[in-house]
């Protein structure tokens, strides 16, 4: 991936070179958070409390469907400050840049998966991974549009999916974790999907909320609320 520069001005070669040399921002994640908490009632719903990493409105939009009570909290809000909400399950969300430009907020995730169902998707996906001793890798090309094949390896079906990530899971740090590989890319074949092997928790790297479509992997928010009610009749 090449960086580039757009200018309405006339500008010398030196001035590019200095500006395309510069280091990518770090901080695009706390940029892009919430910085105060938001409640989306439902009452008698499952209720959710979903990490903003830079979420996608549709994400919200694909819970409060399917009746949950959601609650949106900043991407570095403490475990203590997430149980006090007495959630029933805990979402990733999406979001721009490094995962590992957030490391701090591993911990965290790590607490958080012991004692709630989980469900991650793009930068959570990512970060869930590194949470659970995984490696993350920019992608010499990244993925993006709304045609990605993507194979899941359980079912063996093949799903249109949506995509904007330009980092990725790398298979050979999956071989001494807890995590399974679920599903992959047609394409290149990088990792698009993972479970925990103990814990009610997993994760996508594509978008099952994309507005407009594909549509193929909606029924994901309906796995994670059957894995939450599960997870309560236990």
């Amino acid at each position: 991936v090449m960086k580039g520069l757009l200018t309405k001005d006339d500008v010398s070669f030196d001035d590019v070179k200095d500006k395309l040399n510069k280091e990518l921002p770090k901080d695009q994640i706390p940029r892009v958070s919430s910085k105060t908490h938001s409640h989306f009632p439902n009452h008698g719903g499952e209720r959710i409390v979903m990490i903003d990493f830079g979420y996608k409105k549709n994400i919200l939009s694909s819970l409060l469907k399917r009746g949950f009570d959601v609650i949106v909290v900043p991407w570095n809000t403490s475990v203590s400050e997430i149980n006090n909400y007495a959630p029933d399950g805990i979402m990733l969300s999406n979001g721009p840049g490094d995962p590992k430009d957030i490391k701090e907020v591993l911990p965290t995730i790590k607490e958080l998966q012991e004692k709630y169902p989980l469900f991650a998707i793009c930068m959570g996906h990512q970060i869930f991974a590194l949470a659970n001793g995984a490696n993350t890798q920019k992608m010499k090309f990244g993925h993006r549009g709304s045609n990605h094949p993507v194979k899941d390896l359980e079912k063996d079906k093949v799903y249109i999916t949506s995509q904007n990530h330009g980092y990725a899971v790398t298979h050979d740090s999956l071989s001494d974790t807890d995590l399974i590989l679920t599903q992959i890319n047609l394409n290149d074949e990088s990792i698009e999907g993972l479970k925990h092997k103990r814990l009610p928790a997993f994760s996508v790297q594509y978008h099952p909320e994309a507005n407009p479509g594909p549509t193929d992997t909606h029924f994901l928010f309906d796995n994670f609320l059957n894995m939450i009610k599960g997870n309560k009749n236990a």
